[in-house]
């Protein structure tokens, strides 16, 4: 069960969220005003009663993006401990700053094209093509199957690593040092 989906909320929210939204659908769900069936109303109070309480919600979201993955209480702890050293790091300090000092407005809009976007499938390449011993020009053919996703594709090349995310599928070229590698997409 997804206890954020229960709740109408995201996975961002507040405790302030979680009360607001859990009161709504207590006077929705209530026994009382629905005709005695108290299923729902106990999933409501179950993901009520995890979200609100920050352990049970950190364990909760460990578990949740994990899905098949099942954990001690060692193992919280130790991602707990793992978690705890990374938020107190100085890399960690440093890209909250830099993050705060990103325009409101700029935040925004980004947010606003991501949702847009957000009903296109991400698709991540499982292949990288390693070019670093190639000394002649050659051509390859690749096959797309879904042209609606976005495809990524790491090419190593004497010149350095190259990261591909393709949405559109013209053909390209790889400068390879000596020589070149020509990418058809088909």
């Amino acid at each position: 069960m997804d206890y954020y989906k229960i709740l109408e909320l995201d996975v961002g929210c507040t405790k302030e969220e979680i009360k607001r939204n859990f009161r709504s659908l207590c006077l929705k769900y209530h026994p009382d005003k629905n005709n005695g069936e108290d299923e729902k109303f106990k999933e409501i109070k179950n993901a009520y009663d995890v979200l609100i309480d920050d352990e049970k919600r950190k364990k909760y979201n460990i578990e949740r993006l994990f899905k098949n993955i099942e954990f001690t209480e060692e193992d919280h702890q130790l991602l707990n401990k793992y978690y705890n050293q990374l938020i107190h790091s100085n890399e960690f300090k440093l890209f909250q700053l830099l993050y705060r000092s990103i325009p409101s407005s700029i935040k925004t809009e980004i947010w606003r094209k991501f949702k847009r976007r957000n009903c296109r499938e991400i698709v991540k390449a499982q292949k990288s093509i390693d070019i670093t011993e190639l000394n002649e020009d050659m051509s390859i053919h690749l096959i797309v199957k879904d042209k609606n996703s976005l495809k990524i594709i790491y090419i190593f090349a004497k010149t350095g690593t190259y990261y591909l995310y393709l949405r559109e599928f013209n053909d390209l070229i790889i400068n390879n040092l000596n020589c070149r590698l020509l990418i058809y997409f088909l």
